[in-house]
């Protein structure tokens, strides 16, 4: 008896090892907090930087299906963008000349799903608030119009990361202001 009782605690210690030395790898990643800095080409003409802070929400995931070979986390996210278009080609053959400033702040939701415990990709979801500043001059006037007004705005996008090291992680997104590529500092 005393054999099996050694035995069966033995099977269970062994079949237990894999998972448990597995979510150390994830839990670095899925558990801190970060801070993303970023470039921004947008749409059209628009360059812009953007920073945002990432919070875990559910690091252990919404899926909890053993059968689910992918880990996921979710996170929230809140950022600014600052973004800059611009139409200088007409301005020196007397045409009309444009220039638009646009800060947007937004909240979301991060859906991570880990391949790896250093590479995830996600879907992300939330609202903006986008103020803009709008100028538009011509040779003939130097200030014709200029106006500011914002809005709210659903932010959308897709994105991933390599996390090439505990604190430091390479991301890119494709969204709402353009494409965005960044560093990501964890903490």
């Amino acid at each position: 008896m005393n054999r099996l009782v050694t035995a069966a605690l033995a099977a269970v210690l062994l079949s237990a090892t894999p998972a448990m030395a597995a979510e150390p790898a994830y839990a670095s990643a899925v558990n801190s907090k970060s801070l993303v800095g970023w470039a921004i080409l947008g749409w059209g003409s628009a360059v812009g930087v953007g920073a945002s802070f990432q919070l875990p929400l559910v690091p252990q995931g919404l899926i909890h299906d053993p059968g689910f070979r992918l880990r996921d986390s979710l996170d929230l996210d809140l950022g600014v963008d600052y973004l800059s278009y611009w139409n200088h080609y007409y301005y020196y053959d007397g045409g009309p000349y444009y220039d638009v400033s646009m800060f947007n702040l937004h909240a979301g939701l991060i859906w991570n799903f880990w391949l790896t415990p250093k590479v995830a990709v996600y879907p992300k979801a939330g609202l903006g608030f986008g103020i803009v500043h709008y100028t538009y001059s011509s040779n003939w006037n130097p200030v014709y119009a200029t106006s500011s007004y914002g809005g709210v705005y659903p932010e959308l996008a897709v994105g991933g990361q390599l996390r090439l090291s505990n604190a430091l992680s390479l991301r890119g997104e494709l969204g709402w202001s353009g494409l965005k590529v960044g560093l990501g500092f964890a903490f």
